[in-house]
């Protein structure tokens, strides 16, 4: 005869559909599922590996789908997107990059970005808090000679000047001085359903009004929007400010303030791997091509990307001859000290101050090194630069902006590389953050850059969630043709119910009679697939992953919150719809009646509380471990009543005996509390009894009572 199985089998519920819920799940989730399933099919990590990739996609394409379908007739989004309503805004911004470029040409060929560097400083908190408060207070002399102080070379002082000046911060784009800073407004809030047309014809009101600028939305803030009203020097702004402010457009009133620049409190740093030489290089023939299509954007007129390399190459001949130069008058002082003896002790005694021991040719391997990445840099920064002032393109953030003021907003300080030494390897670039996510930055920036430099092709817009134009006109065409037979087919646009032999003359028809339907369906489809093709759209707000160890630690944090939490009425909470209840911590719910109802507690009594680590094991109150019988024991503050109280009290039976006491006293009644019995306790009925309880002791050799003890002594 086998032995019975104890414990049933856990029959653990099937796993939610991925493809239903809002929400991307893990990769165990996903394979779970599909074995559950599909028990039939075995599948290796590869063919899973390939089919999870297939659900993401799947499920970014539904997310763009969802946000598409809930803003795409918002003002915001048509005036960002749509393929005719977003013309004007286009405009406006290519206008504005015409004016910044006449402008760079000409500080470009006064030299003004030739010391340009987008390596991070050395002491980069300084210079960029402390800088600025010793301006302010000393003047420039004081706060360089505390910037050597510090630790902060010559170079680091050339950048503060160049990007930290106190009466224009330059921030990469344009130097934005105080005075053009008091000519400014700022809409403290925009409603994302308000055109900039409207805002624009109320600030025309306003004698001096230049320009409107708008930030992107935020999803955190309902999609509003912050707003620069821009006015020409020499415009009354307090006057402007009492015309403008407290205006309405439908039904919104605009809050106003003056616009006071504040330096930047943040930076932004590339990780190390983009100071690598390889990665160097690559970023380089990357921001080339964006030059080149940034320009062509613009017109014929702009050949930024030939005057800008034209620069960096007079740039470089110019440190080479000069680095000639220094060498030779090296040697030649050199050779008019000594011979070739003494030329060779001075190196030695060079490399001695270095610390080095490196050979001539090691050295000058080095050199050469030093030198190539010298001259990469010096061309990345300048069409760095040079995308920042005219583009208004972040190259490390892979950001386009309309305005000086949106790009400043979204990257508000000069972006920098870290600094690695020369021939550091990735892996050793990337010591402070781990391999994967700096090898997920790199990913993520240059799908943005070549997004950016190539429009992408029908199959990739269709894998990133797009539309095309054949499948949109095959299922438009299969919801308008009624098929009545093989040779019989209908138009069922509005009104127009002819008929045709086949197919083909259906669509034919329909492309001639009714051609404001394709072209309502050209537009949508161009409309979502220039929101789909934005490296940097928005997307809705998905609910974290419950499995995920992120929101499991949140929970966990929340439940271990509330157990601070005091409830004024406790229920054990999920009986008969009461509210779930969070006690201190070791205290139970308190005993609820059979009709659901809590237990009156009569004054003195306290419900049982858990005991503190360390606890000695005879001072641990216990349920259904006490001396009168199973059940709750009583408690009077933090002691145990007996029998003879609960007599006295009233809460025992009046001849001393609990009713219905078996062998061992055993109580198989219950104890009264207030009016109600404890058998009315769902809890006490399937409560485990002490084994010390059910089983009774007699000691034999212990004397009865009434006998005598004799005494044979």
């Amino acid at each position: 005869m086998g032995v019975p199985h104890l414990w049933p089998p856990l029959n653990r519920p099937p796993l939610a559909d991925p493809n239903q819920l809002d929400y991307l799940v893990t990769f165990k989730h996903f394979c779970e599922h599909l074995r559950s399933t599909q028990p039939a099919s075995s599948f290796d990590d590869e063919e899973l590996q390939k089919r999870y990739a297939i659900y993401k996609e799947n499920f970014a394409a539904r997310q763009l789908a969802a946000f598409y379908d809930r803003h795409h007739t918002v003002e915001w989004f048509a005036e960002k997107y749509h393929p005719v309503r977003s013309v004007p805004r286009a405009e406006e911004a290519r206008a504005l990059r015409r004016r910044l470029y006449d402008r760079f040409v000409v500080e470009l060929e006064a030299g003004k970005f030739d010391e340009v560097d987008f390596d991070e400083p050395e002491n980069a908190a300084m210079t960029r808090k402390e800088w600025i408060k010793k301006e302010e207070e000393g003047g420039e002399d004081e706060a360089k000679a505390e910037g050597e102080e510090h630790g902060v070379d010559a170079a680091g002082d050339a950048k503060m000047e160049q990007y930290m000046k106190i009466d224009g911060v330059e921030q990469g784009n344009e130097t934005v001085t105080a005075e053009q800073h008091t000519y400014k407004l700022i809409i403290k809030t925009v409603p994302p359903s308000i055109s900039r047309k409207k805002i624009i014809t109320m600030c025309q009101e306003v004698e001096g009004f230049e320009y409107l600028a708008l930030s992107e939305p935020s999803p955190t803030k309902k999609f509003h929007r912050i707003g620069w009203i821009a006015f020409k020097e020499g415009t009354d702004m307090q006057a402007a400010y009492d015309k403008l402010n407290n205006k309405k457009i439908d039904d919104f009133v605009f809050h106003l303030a003056m616009h006071k620049h504040q330096p930047p409190s943040r930076t932004r740093v590339a990780p190390e791997i983009a100071a690598t030489p390889d990665r160097l290089a690559h970023d380089l023939e990357r921001v080339r091509r964006v030059a080149q299509v940034a320009d062509a954007d613009l017109g014929d007129q702009v050949d930024g990307y030939n005057l800008v390399h034209s620069r960096a190459q007079k740039v470089i001949e110019q440190r080479l001859r000069k680095r000639a130069e220094e060498d030779h008058l090296r040697v030649q002082t050199l050779a008019d000290q000594g011979d070739d003896a003494e030329m060779e002790r001075e190196e030695g005694e060079g490399d001695a101050e270095d610390g080095e021991n490196e050979s001539r040719a090691a050295r000058e391997r080095r050199r050469e090194l030093e030198d190539d990445v010298w001259e990469t840099k010096k061309q990345l920064d300048l069409f760095i630069q040079y995308l920042r002032r005219v583009h208004l393109f972040c190259y490390y953030c892979g950001s386009e902006s309309d305005s000086i003021e949106e790009l400043q907003r979204k990257c508000v300080d000069h972006h920098w590389r870290k600094r690695v030494a020369v021939g550091m390897t990735v892996e050793k670039g990337s010591a402070g953050k781990s391999e994967k996510s700096v090898a997920q930055w790199a990913k993520n920036l240059d799908q943005k850059i070549e997004m950016k430099i190539r429009k992408p092709t029908e199959k990739e817009i269709e894998r990133m969630g797009g539309k095309t134009i054949e499948s949109e006109i095959e299922n438009f065409m299969r919801d308008f043709v009624h098929k009545e037979h093989d040779a019989r087919y209908k138009c069922k646009i509005a009104e127009c119910k002819k008929a045709f032999k086949g197919y083909e003359f259906v669509e034919k028809h329909i492309r001639h009679k009714h051609p404001e339907k394709f072209e309502k369906l050209e537009e949508d489809v161009l409309y979502f697939n220039n929101y789909v093709c934005d490296p940097n759209h928005l997307l809705p707000t998905t609910p974290p992953n419950p499995s995920s160890a992120a929101a499991l630690n949140a929970a966990a944090a929340m439940q271990a919150q509330q157990q601070t939490i005091v409830s004024p009425l406790p229920i054990l909470p999920g009986v008969l719809g009461a509210p779930p209840t969070v006690l201190p911590y070791g205290i139970p719910p308190l005993p609820i009646g059979a009709n659901g109802a809590p237990l009156r507690i009569p004054h003195g009594f306290l419900p049982m509380q858990g005991a503190a680590p360390g606890t000695p094991f005879d001072q641990i109150p216990r349920i259904g471990f006490h001396e009168g019988g199973g059940g709750w024991a009583p408690m009077m503050g933090n002691r145990r009543l007996d029998n003879r109280q609960l007599r006295s009290t009233g809460n025992g039976n009046a001849g001393g005996r609990s009713s219905g006491a078996g062998a061992g006293g055993r109580a198989t009644g219950g104890m009264q509390i207030g009016s109600r019995m404890e058998n009315d306790l769902p809890l006490n009925r399937d409560l485990p009894r002490d084994p010390r309880q059910v089983k009774s002791y007699v000691d034999l050799d212990a004397p009865a009572e009434g006998d005598i003890d004799l005494n044979y002594g």
